[in-house]
Order: structure tokens, then C-alpha cells, then sequence
């Protein structure tokens, strides 16, 4: 008879504590309807709500799995693009020293030509 009493005690200051709370979420609802009722069997909920508990964890386990996968392929992936960006610079120099190089064989060239052509008409009019 006390536990009971003792029981019914700590029920009705549970439901006091949920009633008096600011925000009342669904989940306190269901609480104080539990707290409430006398003859209510919430044994199929809480069976469901266990159920859903450990499918909840597996699936973050498996979320978490997951996104340690993507972090691993995102920073596989950056490293190649910075391994292809080095590539871009490395060919993007070696085309300017390229261009330079063209340059540099023209304005030989150039010269080469007007010397050619001074050595021509110096030759005709020493002939």
C-alpha cells in the first residue's frame, strides 16, 4: 500500500513538473497522457519507440560511415585538382618560355637576314 502510494506520489509530481512546463512538445503530451491515465498500456509504444531507437542508431552509424567515405574522397579528389592545377601552371610557364623562345629565334632570324643582305651587296659592289 505505501509503494503504491509512493508510486501515485511520484506520478502526480511528474505530471505537476510536465503541466508546468513553458513548451509543451508532443513528447511531453504523451508523458502526461501516460502519467494521466491509470489502466493505459503503452507497452506497443514503447516497443515501437525502441524499435525506431535502434533502427535511428543503426542508420547513423551507417550516416556516419558514409560521410567518413565522402570526407576520404573529397580530400582524394582536392589533392587531384591541385595536382592538376600544378599541371596548368607548369604548361601555362613552359608555353611562355616557349613564346619567348620564338621571339628571341625571330629577331635572330631578322638579323641574320639583314646580314645576309649586307653581305650580298657588299659582295656586288666589291664585284
Amino acid at each position: 500500500m505505501q509503494v503504491s502510494y509512493k508510486a501515485d506520489k511520484v506520478k502526480d509530481r511528474a505530471l505537476a513538473m510536465i503541466r508546468s512546463t513553458r513548451k509543451h512538445g508532443l513528447h511531453l503530451d504523451l508523458i502526461a497522457l501516460a502519467l494521466h491515465g491509470t489502466t493505459s498500456d503503452f507497452s506497443k509504444v514503447i516497443g515501437m519507440v525502441d524499435n525506431m531507437v535502434s533502427v535511428l542508431k543503426t542508420e547513423q552509424t551507417d550516416d556516419e560511415e558514409k560521410k567518413e567515405y565522402c570526407n576520404t574522397e573529397l580530400d582524394a579528389t582536392e589533392d587531384k585538382i591541385k595536382g592538376h592545377e600544378q599541371e596548368i601552371r607548369d604548361s601555362t610557364a613552359a608555353v611562355a618560355d616557349a613564346k619567348e623562345t620564338i621571339a628571341t629565334v625571330t629577331k635572330d632570324i631578322a638579323a641574320l637576314a639583314a646580314g645576309i643582305t649586307e653581305l650580298d651587296a657588299s659582295v656586288a659592289s666589291a664585284t
